[in-house]
This record gives structure tokens, C-alpha cells and sequence, in this order.
């Protein structure tokens, strides 16, 4: 089963969850104190930009007031470790992707926090597909040429940080090619995407949504998709699948996350508001148009799910020998 069928599967099968709250004591008051969400890239991204659109959602809906606070570096150990250093008690939360929130465990060898064992879920949020993405100038007009190239020279791929989603399929794409790739991590997709336009690296995988700007504008091209199937915002571009390189297939998502052992009640009486947020027309309309697929998930239905992407994305990081520090 794809990534992205994956999550939509997950998804659909938490319906019955969300219905069956966890118990609380009766007479128990919502949380009023302020709600701060932990974001592990800087300003400007796709994360950043559901921090702020759920934050936003969640005030409205609960009155509290919500702090978004970007600790970009270290492949989400900054924010992580921020997270840990705070009570157990749900007023602080990590928003990450699924390198955050499951595998880096895999990935690093001396990793600050442990996803599975430090961090509580609290919601799956939405998925975001990947697109191969080139400068405008780029003499590469296909993924077979960009290969070609890569095997004759060195090519510079950027990533949203070390052990980011973009940086595991770079990883992948050299395993699988033999291409002379050298990784130049950024604090966020924003950056990166902001070198990939200048020139200064050659290629960047990255959610389709963080480059549809820059394509309508000319700024960039689009080689592949890492769908099963080709999407409709770009039913020109071609699957990595129809390229030969079947593996290469990703969606990102994210979620929230507390810190362990923040009381199962507390857990769902955050998530609520959460909930609440992710059903708004407005936040549904504005990340669909940016080609995210919206998959809540309460904390019941999300937990197993993180560990079954940790394992499936453990045994492609042991696959390719991806290790860091």
C-alpha cells in the first residue's frame, strides 16, 4: 500500500475513535493557559503555515490563546528537546513530519529524544505529495537527463533539514542511481526552495505544494511526482514510477505531538479544539489548493499509526544506509 493511500486508509479507519471520546471527570474545565506549538523549521514553510492556520483555529474555537514558536536545526532535536524541557501537561506541542514524529529514531544514531517512547500523539493533521523540483534554467528536462547528468558530475540536492523527508529521498535517488549527489540541509523548505531558484543547488524533493507558487511564476520546474499515480494539479508531469524509479514514492504528513506522559484526558481535551480547526472550510480549502490531502486523526487512531511508519520507514533508512552524526 502507498504512502498516501496509507494515510488516507488511517484516516478513514479513525472515524469511529473520534466518536468515542476518552473518559474525563465530569466537572473538569478546558485549559485555559496558552497553547504553544513547537515548529522544527523556520518561518515560512509548510509547517509553519499549519502551526499558524490550526493555531488560529484552535483560538477561535477555545477562546485560548496559541503561540507558535519556530526552534529550526538539528533535525527537529531543537524543537524536540524544547518539548521535553516542558510539563507533562499539554500546553506545549511539537508539530512535525513523519522523520519528527517516527522515524528519526532510525536515522540518528545519537538522537536527543526517542519518537516512540518520548513523545505522545496527539493528532494526524494532512499529507502533503512529493515532486522532484529543478531550477526554471535547469538543462534537465526530464528525471532520466537529471540522472544522466548526475552520474557524469556532481549535483548539490537541498533538503528542508538533515533527516528531513527530502533529505531520505535524495538519499534514496542516489542508492538507486548511483548519481553523484552532495546534501546541502536547510533550517526549512523555504530556504531551500529560495537557493533551488537562485541556482545555487540542482535539485530539491519537496511537498507540491511548497513549489506551486514558484511554478505558476516560472521560477521552477517540476521532473517527477512521487505518487503512485500522476495528480491532477499536474497531470503533465510524469510518476518517478514512469521514470524507472518505482521506489521513490513519498507523502509527507504531520501531526502533533505531547510529551509522554501527559495524561491520556489531557491528550484528548487538547486534541478537540484540534479537531475542531481541521473540519474548517477555510483551512480545508486554503492546504487542498495547495495540493495537501487532510487526514485527521485523533490520538487513538494516530499512535498506531506513527509506529507503523516507523517501522516502514526504518527499513528503508537500514535499506540505504542512511545514518547520521
Amino acid at each position: 500500500m502507498t504512502s498516501r493511500r496509507r494515510i488516507i486508509h488511517a484516516a478513514l479507519a479513525a472515524g469511529a475513535g473520534l466518536a468515542t471520546p476518552f473518559s474525563r471527570p465530569a466537572l473538569a474545565q478546558p485549559d485555559r493557559a496558552p497553547l504553544v506549538i513547537l515548529v522544527p523549521f523556520a518561518a515560512g514553510g509548510p509547517a509553519d503555515q499549519m502551526a499558524r492556520a490550526i493555531g488560529s483555529g484552535v483560538a477561535g474555537v477555545s477562546g485560548r490563546t496559541v503561540v507558535v514558536d519556530n526552534r529550526p536545526g538539528a533535525g527537529g532535536q531543537i524543537a524536540a528537546t524544547a518539548l521535553l524541557h516542558a510539563p507533562a501537561n499539554g500546553r506545549t506541542l511539537l508539530i512535525g513530519d513523519m522523520g519528527h514524529l517516527a522515524y528519526n529514531g532510525a536515522l540518528f544514531r545519537n538522537l536527543s529524544y526517542d519518537p516512540l517512547t518520548d513523545l505522545a500523539p496527539v493528532a494526524g493533521c494532512m499529507a502533503m505529495p512529493v515532486a522532484l523540483f529543478v531550477p526554471a534554467d535547469s538543462p534537465a528536462r526530464s528525471l532520466g537527463q537529471l540522472v544522466e547528468a548526475g552520474r557524469q558530475r556532481d549535483l548539490a540536492y537541498a533538503s528542508q533539514s538533515t533527516g528531513s523527508p527530502g533529505h531520505i529521498l535524495g538519499e534514496m535517488l542516489r542508492g538507486a542511481t548511483g548519481m553523484r549527489l552532495t546534501h546541502v540541509p536547510y533550517r526549512g523548505s523555504a530556504p531551500a526552495m529560495t537557493d533551488l531558484i537562485g541556482g545555487r543547488v540542482d535539485l530539491l524533493f519537496d511537498g507540491i505544494g511548497a513549489g506551486l507558487p514558484y511554478l505558476a511564476a516560472g521560477k521552477l520546474r517540476v521532473l517527477a511526482v512521487a505518487t503512485p499515480e500522476r495528480l491532477p494539479l499536474l497531470p503533465d508531469i510524469p510518476t518517478t514510477a514512469e521514470a524507472g524509479l518505482e521506489q521513490l514514492r513519498m507523502s509527507v504528513w504531520f501531526g502533533l505531538a505531547a510529551r509522554s506522559g501527559t495524561p491520556a484526558s489531557v491528550v484528548e481535551e487538547v486534541y478537540r479544539p484540534i479537531a475542531e480547526a481541521l473540519r474548517m472550510p477555510a483551512l480545508v480549502g486554503r492546504f487542498e489548493e495547495q495540493g495537501f490531502v487532510m487526514t485527521p486523526m485523533g490520538p487513538e487512531a494516530f499512535a498506531p499509526f506513527v509506529r507503523s511508519e516507523a517501522e516502514r520507514w526504518g527499513a528503508v533508512i537500514r535499506r540505504y544506509e542512511i545514518r547520521l552524526d
